[in-house]
């Protein structure tokens, strides 16, 4: 994207506040994981730092789960902005018998920047960032996990639910979205 995406403004919000207002609809507290190099004014909510920097969204989620005490922890990337808060709640449902819940689209892509992470997590999670596959999708795929992938049949969710914004030209297929789908 060539900026710090958190601070896009779209439909006169940015990014980083469509996620928050997203978790707080759901009644959730929410804490903001941010790298060293990131700054955002005026968060009136709890900001912690990238405890591994260089290691990604593995990284992140990492910080987050040490830095939480409940047990599931819904995490919400700041770049998928049409994601709708009747995505996440239909996560729910599953999260007693599940260490990750995480939706699919039609074409059975996970997306892990949007879903329900158990603080079990935490071990495999350190296991991973020792190693060279950082990605969420490989976490996805641990054994000592139960993972449970909620199918578009079930959440009910198209796919334009899960775009994310990467490059300018994902901005322009925003272009008209004035409001966010429920």
């Amino acid at each position: 994207m060539g900026r710090d995406k958190a601070t896009l403004v779209i439909g006169g919000q940015t990014l980083l506040g469509r996620a928050v207002d997203l978790l707080r609809s759901l009644s959730l507290p929410v804490t903001v994981v941010l790298n060293a190099e990131q700054d955002f004014p005026s968060l009136d909510l709890p900001i912690i730092r990238d405890r591994v920097a260089g290691r990604g969204p593995l990284g992140g989620l990492y910080t987050a789960l040490k830095h939480t005490r409940a047990r599931f922890n819904y995490v919400v990337a700041c770049d998928l902005p049409l994601l709708p808060v009747g995505l996440m709640s239909k996560l729910k449902a599953h999260l007693q018998k599940s260490d990750i819940v995480v939706p699919a689209d039609s074409h059975g892509q996970s997306h892990p920047l949007c879903a329900v992470y158990s603080r079990r997590c935490l071990g495999e999670i350190e296991a991973q960032l020792s190693g060279p596959d950082l990605s969420l999708l490989a976490l996805l795929s641990s054994p000592r996990l139960t993972i449970h992938t909620v199918p578009p049949a079930e959440h009910g969710y198209p796919d334009w639910a899960f775009l994310n914004l990467n490059a300018p030209e994902d901005l322009q297929r925003m272009a008209g979205w004035q409001r966010l789908p429920k």
